[in-house]
């Protein structure tokens, strides 16, 4: 697929709003996929703060849905660091 402005526009807005949540209040979404996404004419908003972690908790054994799973997850690393 060919990469548009509105797609590269979507992917910054994405990047930002993980940026944001981590530097604002230290959460990690955990589960970012389409389906938990809103594009609004206010731009992006993340659903779904259901597996959201602390960045720095303890306790990072929940896992996002299986086919969203980042590389590292899948190969066994256990947890952000």
């Amino acid at each position: 697929e060919e990469c548009t402005p509105s797609t590269t526009i979507k992917l910054f807005q994405l990047l930002f709003t993980i940026q944001t949540m981590y530097e604002t209040f230290n959460l990690v979404h955990m589960d970012i996929k389409s389906s938990n996404m809103l594009f609004t004419k206010k731009g992006l908003q993340l659903l779904d703060f259901g597996n959201c972690q602390f960045a720095q908790s303890q306790n990072n054994h929940r896992l996002p849905s299986l086919w969203y799973r980042a590389p590292e997850l899948l190969m066994g690393h256990k947890g952000v660091e």
